[in-house]
Formats: structure tokens, C-alpha cells, sequence
């Protein structure tokens, strides 16, 4: 409980928010009443997380790399909190979304890399040691982590219809062709009466 106080007087900025990782990030910050930044390349999926608790969207296509961290500091003031700290997360798997998230390493803070990718990016390292900062890689979820993340669907600090979309496992190849979808599809299965 500590940590999510602490959270409250950082900025949280999630890279990539627009990717289901990402949305679940930003969701889940805000279900902890995190300030957060979210970026992302796609306009209507920032309006959807600006929806769920994103207090500031960027739209990282439209603006260059100075323009957005520039954005997130007027935003870190604007809020009150600290310049420094922020907890920051790449969810894109993007070699873009990579080099941003590290760009906007602050004194003190902490990058979480969850977004995949086989991109190759170049980072000067030293920035590591001359902020202080930490970044750590997770693959996902802790299992002892389940019951808590389960606990804010059912308590209600997160819901999930206006995010998924169910489908009859019969159409698994129709969603397949379709490719990226505005919402997580769900299969269920097919019966047959």
C-alpha cells in the first residue's frame, strides 16, 4: 500500500498505451489514482486511454522526442509532483517506444520494460548511472500478483467489457485475416443445440 502512496507523487508514464499491455498498464495506474502520461502513435486508442485514466495523452507521431518530454514536464509541474522519479513503462515493443521511454529517464527513476520487440536500439548506458535511475525487464505477471489484479476487476476499479469483444471460436481464422482489432477479442466456444 505504501508503494501505490509513493505512486501518487510521481508522474507514470506508459509507452506504447494504445497496445492491450499498454491499456492494461495505464488501467491499472489508475486504478492506484497514479498521475499518468500516456503515449502512443494512435490517435484513437489515445482517446480511449484518456478515457480510462490517462491524465495527459501524447501523441509521439505527431510530436518530436524535446516536444514530448517538454509536454511531460509542464504536466509533472501542472500536477504538482516531483520533476524527478517517474516511473516510467515501455509497453509498445517498438524500437520508437524503446528510445523514448529511455529518453525520459529523470533522477531517481524507474523504467519497467514490458513491450517486446527484436528491433535493435542504440542507448547511451551512462545515462543509467549519471540519473540514478533503475530499469528493469518483467515478462508479465507474477502469479503471487493474480489475486490483487483480480481483486480491482471485481471490486470494479477496472472494468473489461468496454475493452473486449467475444467471438465464437469458429471465426478464430476470420480474426486472424482481420488483424488489429479496437478491442481484445474473446473466443468462446461454439455449441451446437
Amino acid at each position: 500500500m505504501a508503494a501505490c502512496e509513493r505512486l501518487r507523487d510521481r508522474v507514470a508514464v506508459v509507452t506504447g498505451a494504445g497496445s492491450g499491455i499498454g491499456l492494461a498498464t495505464v488501467r491499472r495506474l489508475a486504478a492506484e489514482r497514479a498521475r499518468v502520461v500516456a503515449i502512443d502513435v494512435d490517435g484513437p486508442r489515445l482517446a480511449a486511454v484518456a478515457k480510462v485514466g490517462a491524465g495527459l495523452t501524447i501523441d509521439s507521431r505527431a510530436n518530436d522526442f524535446k516536444a514530448v518530454k517538454k509536454q511531460v514536464q509542464a504536466q509533472a509541474q501542472a500536477w504538482g509532483v516531483a520533476p524527478h522519479g517517474w516511473k516510467i513503462f515501455e509497453c509498445s515493443g517498438s524500437a520508437g517506444g524503446q528510445e523514448t521511454a529511455f529518453g525520459l529517464l529523470t533522477y531517481a527513476s524507474t523504467l519497467m520494460v514490458i513491450g517486446f520487440t527484436l528491433a535493435k536500439t542504440e542507448l547511451r548506458l551512462s545515462n543509467v548511472m549519471a540519473f540514478d535511475a533503475t530499469i528493469q525487464g518483467t515478462w508479465g505477471c507474477r502469479p503471487d500478483l493474480y489475486p490483487d489484479a483480480v481483486r480491482l476487476v471485481t471490486d470494479g476499479k477496472i472494468t473489461l467489457k468496454p475493452f473486449i469483444e467475444r467471438h465464437p471460436m469458429s471465426h478464430l481464422n476470420d480474426l486472424l485475416r482481420e488483424g488489429s482489432h479496437a478491442r481484445r477479442p474473446v473466443l468462446i466456444p461454439d455449441f451446437e443445440g
